[in-house]
Order: structure tokens, then sequence, then C-alpha cells
């Protein structure tokens, strides 16, 4: 067979989703012509096609070297690089596709999905502001941008691209949740709330929104709303943490204080390095402290008095980011 017929047999067997005869094909053709960048591109095609990334890097690589500027070829293999989460290399490749070719964006989208995975998120940022800058508009590329501004703590500047997102996709689950979180955390708690009934809309499946609408009602001072919405949340996740501790946070405020110990207490034996739960649990526990005080039962108040205190004990042990002064400063109050 002359090289060019390999090369066609190689590619019909591709075309047939035959990978394994085709890689035959393509590394036979490569050892007759170690000089097209075709045949090394096609074979790392192939390889990567049957999960096997560390043999198409190297042919994507060569199938580069072998042609200027060849966008695909840094592409596919900015692709490998990001699978096998070698995430360094992935940022050169993407930045060589990016050279190839100025005007495609998804160069510049997998470079910011390079970035990001490689802990730089002010550089992810600029990459895929190019991406949503040369178009065409996809709800990806803004999501990934809010995401990156999202996780700078930018929330302000990640809302109105969360919300183009969720514009382009009306079903972006996720993009509604995290919209909803960065209004929350920019003070719009009126307008989280709506992102986040939208999210639970879309997917009733999913208790992430369920959850968020729990505590932004405690927030609002809404206890039975509250409820409600964390019992939807375990219905569809009876073992996720904070479902059952921002329950207990509802019924605490409703005056159910065993239920609310009872709820406490789940989360944090569903989760021993809980430190928002060890918190929650400890204001329960002095909830139940100040009413046993007010019912002059001073032998139960001084059990709950010592269950809160080994709450702030468990919550410095855990050396947790979270506050525990709040908790101790209710404590020691006479």
């Amino acid at each position: 067979q002359t090289a060019t017929q390999i090369f066609d047999g190689a590619l019909k067997a591709f075309n047939e989703k035959n990978y394994s005869t085709a890689v035959e094909g393509f590394a036979r053709y490569t050892g007759m012509q170690p000089s097209d960048s075709a045949g090394f591109y096609n074979l790392g095609l192939c390889y990567a096609r049957l999960n096997r990334d560390a043999d198409a890097a190297p042919n994507f690589k060569k199938a580069a070297s072998l042609r200027a500027n060849y966008y695909s070829a840094w592409m596919q293999l900015g692709d490998a690089y990001l699978r096998m989460r070698q995430y360094s290399d992935a940022v050169t490749a993407f930045s060589s596709a990016t050279t190839a070719d100025a005007t495609k964006s998804e160069g510049f989208y997998g470079l910011g999905l390079a970035h990001r995975n490689n802990v730089n998120e002010f550089e992810a940022e600029k990459a895929f502001m190019r991406a949503v800058a040369l178009g065409p508009p996809r709800a990806v590329f803004y999501n990934q941008l809010a995401a990156s501004q999202y996780a700078q703590k930018r929330y302000k500047a990640a809302i109105p691209n969360y919300r183009e997102a969720v514009k382009l996709d009306p079903k972006l689950y996720m993009g509604w949740v995290f919209l909803g979180n960065s209004l929350d955390y920019d003070g719009q708690l009126a307008e989280a709330i709506k992102a986040y009934e939208t999210a639970a809309s879309i997917d009733p499946t999913r208790p992430d929104a369920s959850t968020e609408l729990a505590v932004l009602y405690s927030r609002d001072n809404k206890p039975a709303q509250c409820e409600n919405h964390a019992r939807k949340a375990l219905a569809l996740d009876p073992k996720y943490a904070g479902s059952h501790k921002i329950l207990g946070v509802c019924l605490r405020a409703q005056k159910r204080y065993q239920e609310a110990l009872a709820s406490g207490i789940e989360a944090v034996r569903l989760n021993p390095k809980y430190a928002d739960g060890f918190k929650s649990l400890g204001f329960t526990y002095l909830a139940i402290r100040t009413s046993d005080r007010t019912a002059k039962r001073t032998a139960q108040a001084k059990y709950n008095d010592a269950k809160a205190r080994e709450m702030l004990a468990k919550l410095k042990e855990l050396n947790a980011t979270v506050d525990a002064t709040e908790l101790e400063t209710a404590i020691n109050k006479p």
C-alpha cells in the first residue's frame, strides 16, 4: 500500500469509530511520512477518542511543531492536558493556540479554563473576557467569566455576567444558583431569592437551591418558609449536613427547641468537621439554656450551658475559619 492508501484507510476507520484500527494505520503513515503534520494530528485524535491522552498529547505536539500556527493541534493538545490535569502545560498549549489564531474565541476560552484550574483567577478572567469580546455570545463564556470574578469575591462584577449567562441559557441551573449567591453577597436579598426560586423550578430534583432558599428566608426572618425549603432539600438529600443545620436554625427561631436540637446534632453527626454546624448547635443549646432559666429549671440550664461550651471547644479545636467570638460572647453573657 502507498502512504496515501494507508492514510485513507485509517481515516475511513476513524470515521467508522474503529479507533484502534485507525491508530495502527496512522502510526504506519507517520513512519512513512514523518514530516506530514496531518498524520500525527489524526493519530492524536485517535488516541484521544480511546481516552489515551498520555499517548495523544505527544502526537498533537509533534503535529504543531511540523506546521506553523497549527491552531487545531494546539487546541487538541490543550484539551488533552486539561483532561490529564496538567494545567501549566494546558496554559502553554492554549496560549500557543491564541497566538496561532487570535480571532477565535475558543482558544481564549480554553486558556481561561487552564488558568482557572491552575488557580490563577486573574489571568483566567482576562482570557474569558477576551472570549466574550470575540463572541459569538455563549452562555458558557459568560458563566465562566462570572465564576472567575466570583472566585475573586468580586460579586458585583460577576452579577451582570451571570445574568447574561442565564439569559442565553435560561435552563442553566448552576448559573441561577451562583447568580443567587452573588446577589446575596452583594446585599440584594430579594433578588437572590428570585434567582434561587428560578433554579429550584428548573431542576426540582437538586437540593442546592432549596437549601439556599432556606438560608435566605432565615435571614429574612421568615422561619416558616425557611423550614419549608429546608425540608424540601432534605427530602432530596437527607445526608446533606447543611440542610439539617439550617432546618435547626429555622426551628430554633420558632422556639421548637427539641426539634432544632435533633436537627443540629444530625448535622454534626453527618459531618464531624462541620464548624458552622457546631456553632449553630451551640446557639441552640444556649436558647434552651435561656428558656430553662426562665422556667427556673436551673439544673437543666446548667447542663445546656455546658453543652454550649462543649460546642465552642469543638469549634476552636477544628481551627475553623468560622468566627467563634459571637458564640463565646453569648455563652459568657450573664
